[in-house]
C-alpha cells in the first residue's frame, strides 16, 4: 500500500505540473478569453485515459499501474473543477454563449478523445 501511495504522489505531482505548463502555454491576458487551456489538457487527458485503459484492460497491467497512471497523473492532469470555474466566470462575465460553449466543447470533445484513446489501444493490441 505504501509503494501505490509513493506512486500516486509521484504521478500526482508530474500530471499538475504537466497541466500548469500547458494552461499557462494557453493563457492570455484578459481573464474573459475562451479558456483553450483547459480544453486542451482535458481533451489530451481523455484520450490517454481512453487510450491507458484500453491498453491496461487488454495486457492486464498491474492495478497499481493502472490506478497510478490513470487516478494519479491523469487525475491530475485533468480538471473538471477549472472546466466549471471557468464556465462560471464567462457567463458571470456576461459571456454565456461562451460559457456554454466551452462546456459543449469540453464535454463533447473529451468524449471524442477518449473514444478515440480507446479504438488506438484496441488497434494496437489487435483487439476488434
Amino acid at each position: 500500500m505504501a509503494r501505490v501511495l509513493i506512486l500516486l504522489f509521484v504521478a500526482g505531482g508530474l500530471g499538475t505540473l504537466v497541466r500548469f505548463g500547458v494552461i499557462r502555454a494557453f493563457a492570455t491576458p484578459a481573464p474573459a478569453v475562451f479558456p483553450w487551456g483547459t480544453v486542451a489538457v482535458n481533451c489530451a487527458g481523455s484520450l490517454l485515459c481512453g487510450l491507458v485503459y484500453g491498453l491496461a484492460t487488454a495486457l492486464d497491467w498491474a492495478p497499481e499501474w493502472r490506478t497510478t497512471i490513470l487516478v494519479g497523473f491523469l487525475g491530475a492532469l485533468t480538471t473538471f473543477s477549472t472546466l466549471t470555474l471557468e464556465s462560471v466566470l464567462l457567463a458571470q462575465g456576461d459571456r454565456l454563449v461562451a460559457a456554454f460553449a466551452n462546456l459543449i466543447v469540453s464535454v463533447a470533445a473529451g468524449l471524442v478523445c477518449l473514444w478515440a484513446g480507446l479504438t488506438f489501444a484496441r488497434a494496437f493490441v489487435g483487439g476488434d
